[in-house]
């Protein structure tokens, strides 16, 4: 692999996002972190600890090679070897987004403070891991996308999942479900569809209920699964249809009753409005996500 034609996109810290956020200096932030309860040593130590790891990600890449999140593009992510998202889960998630059949890799820019499930590097040990790149001495595993289309036109490949609910989660959230020729009018805080790659996450604590153990499922399995959360269960509404494994070929067909405020987001990096008539059809995409792991 050319390494010198990957393209490395690190996330902000918590600390830098406030500042650009508040548009604060450092003092203002400081006091307002102490007024809002913050625990300031945390944020800052994981600051720390975060640019440390970007400052030894430099060693081995060109200045020029780091393209900051909000500049990147579908254009620079095809021309480049390999993508590598510095940051953690929900970054991981964003920066897929701009991949199509290239190759991802995923370092964990603060394992103290992220879970990073996505992300199989830290920058401790990096040095070694580029050296096998360059070798080839890689494998490339293919977790599985789902798609969508909605109203027939098709919106953003989901690596975790799509969720389909009111805008504010307080409000009902009303659809009509169709699968495996069954229909049901749903009343519920929303419908998440969700990939291997997304099982460990939004997923598991929303269907902690029914799987008090977890329900993790391989990031290359070839189904998604589809979960409705917190269903109303009133005495004219049953729901039936509250969870399904949906199978490559299959559809999962939503029809919107939301009167406004309606939407869909994949991976909650892209939203769409999903109201009243609308309809989206779900199904698991021929395009997997190509992400790099180093043979040991």
């Amino acid at each position: 692999m050319d390494l010198s034609k990957a393209v490395i996109v690190p996330k902000l810290s918590k600390y830098e996002l406030d500042m650009r956020r508040y548009i604060l200096a450092h003092d203002q932030l400081m006091e307002k972190y102490r007024q809002e309860g913050i625990d300031i040593k945390k944020i800052m130590n994981s600051h720390e600890r975060q640019k440390n790891a970007l400052n030894e990600l430099k060693r081995y890449f060109s200045e020029q090679q780091f393209i900051p999140r909000d500049n990147l593009t579908s254009d620079i992510a095809a021309k480049a070897s390999l993508i590598i998202s510095f940051g953690g889960d929900e970054h991981f998630k964003y920066v897929s987004h701009f991949v199509d059949n290239g190759l991802i890799m995923g370092i964990n820019s603060d394992p103290l403070t992220s879970e990073g499930v996505l992300n199989y590097f830290v920058v401790d040990g990096i040095e070694e891991k580029l050296k096998k790149l360059e070798k080839g001495d890689y494998a490339i595993e293919e977790w599985t996308r789902v798609n969508a289309e909605l109203n027939r036109h098709p919106v953003a490949l989901a690596t975790s999942d799509y969720l389909l609910s009111k805008d504010r989660r307080k409000d009902m959230s009303r659809h009509v479900l169709e699968y495996r020729n069954m229909k049901e009018e749903q009343k519920s805080s929303g419908l998440l569809v969700v990939s291997g790659a997304g099982s460990t996450g939004w997923y598991d604590s929303a269907s902690g209920d029914l799987y008090p153990n977890g329900d993790k499922f391989p990031k290359n399995a070839d189904y998604a699964k589809f979960f409705v959360t917190e269903p109303y269960r009133g005495r004219l509404t049953r729901c039936r249809m509250r969870l399904g494994i949906l199978e490559k070929g299959e559809e999962l067909i939503v029809r919107s009753l939301n009167d406004d405020s309606g939407i869909l987001t994949a991976d909650s990096v892209e939203d769409y409005p999903f109201n009243r008539g609308a309809k989206a059809v779900i199904k698991i995409s021929d395009k997997p996500l190509r992400v790099v792991k180093v043979l040991e």
